[in-house]
């Protein structure tokens, strides 16, 4: 299911997340599977359990992801949950191309 943190306590490690229904679960920093740190308005992908979101993926395109030297990155589509300027322009993941004469 996907949604959108709408709080996160550093302190506690508790948050609250609203589903794209408005659906809103508690959560805990123990359900999160990506080392990112959650904060309010970013995408996020998870599994309810009653009234709890666990297996929360972060979504690339979030407000604290960033672009080339720090800029803040735009979004494709408000709810997409797609960065597409951070994916053309990080570096991360991509693969080497071997041309004549070089040494990789």
């Amino acid at each position: 299911m996907r949604g959108e943190i709408l709080s996160y306590d550093t302190t506690t490690g508790t948050g609250l997340i609203s589903d794209d229904d408005g659906v809103r679960y508690d959560f805990t920093s123990a359900a999160l599977q990506s080392p990112a740190v959650p904060a309010a308005g970013v995408r996020v992908d998870f599994v309810p359990e009653g009234a709890a979101a666990t297996q929360i993926l972060i979504l690339a395109g979030g407000p604290t992801s960033t672009g080339v030297a720090g800029l803040a990155a735009a979004t494709a589509a408000p709810g997409s949950g797609f960065d597409f300027k951070t994916a053309v322009l990080s570096f991360e993941g991509r693969l080497r191309v071997r041309t004549s004469g070089s040494a990789f």
